[in-house]
């Protein structure tokens, strides 16, 4: 007996779909290949003006008993930032640059808001361009900020760090991270990419270091896997941002 035709739409429909999904499924990594996209052929310079220091910062009950500190963290915020670009970074070269004379030392905000971004400052964007050669296409200073947090009792936390302060259930703390990337193209000497990437993670079952003043970098062990997290997260964005640009 001959298959009716809606015998046959049935068996054939389906299938048509399932090669259809295979044909258009999912752009994946292949090599030379960036989700999906092809790996751009630049080569990029960085300056790597992310502080050493870690703030720990403990807002006390009073103003007498709010705290803030710069300390030495148990892992490299800097140095594990440049791993993982050099390690991910999908396009011809990475180099990371001497920081250029004229530029602040690491930690100092190089860069003003403008009507709608913020911008690297004049003199400091003249030094930022004095640092490409005919083998870069872009540079791309690599800072810490300043950002204002509604949720962590409105404060303003510099760089990156641990916020802890007291609840009635006992002390409560996070680890913050605020990381901007500010690219400048060699070849028009102008900035052309801004990435803020600033957050923080709750620490579960959270216990204090010890006595805010007198912390030390052993006693903030448990905040390397958070910082590792936060600067994975950065680098992330930061390597999406970069194959964005044009050209």
């Amino acid at each position: 007996m001959q298959a009716s035709l809606r015998q046959i739409a049935a068996g054939v429909i389906p299938a048509m779909l399932f090669l259809a999904g295979c044909a258009t499924g999912p752009a994946t990594d292949g090599p030379g290949s960036y989700g999906g996209r092809p790996a751009k052929a630049m080569n990029v310079g960085f300056i790597n003006l992310m502080p050493a220091q870690l703030t720990y910062y403990h807002l006390g009950i009073t103003v007498f008993g709010t705290s803030e500190q710069q300390l030495q963290p148990p892992v490299s915020v800097p140095g594990h930032i440049q791993e993982l670009v050099e390690a991910d970074a999908p396009w011809g070269h990475t180099t990371f640059l001497p920081t250029p004379s004229g530029l602040p030392d690491p930690g100092v905000d190089i860069a003003r808001i403008g009507w709608s971004n913020r911008y690297i400052k004049e003199p400091y964007l003249a030094s930022i361009t004095g640092a490409c050669t005919d083998e870069l296409d872009l540079i791309v200073v690599l800072q810490s900020t300043e950002r204002q947090y509604f949720d962590l009792r409105n404060r303003h936390l510099p760089g990156y760090g641990l916020f802890d302060t007291p609840r009635f259930t006992g002390r409560w703390g996070a680890v913050y991270g605020n990381f901007e990337a500010l690219a400048v193209a060699c070849g028009t000497q102008q900035q052309v990419m801004r990435l803020d990437d600033s957050g923080y993670r709750e620490i579960k079952d959270y216990q204090a270091p010890g006595d805010a003043d007198s912390v030390t970098t052993e006693q903030l062990m448990f905040v390397a896997p958070p910082l590792k997290a936060l600067a994975a997260d950065f680098v992330r964005e930061l390597i999406d941002e970069v194959m964005r640009i044009p050209g």
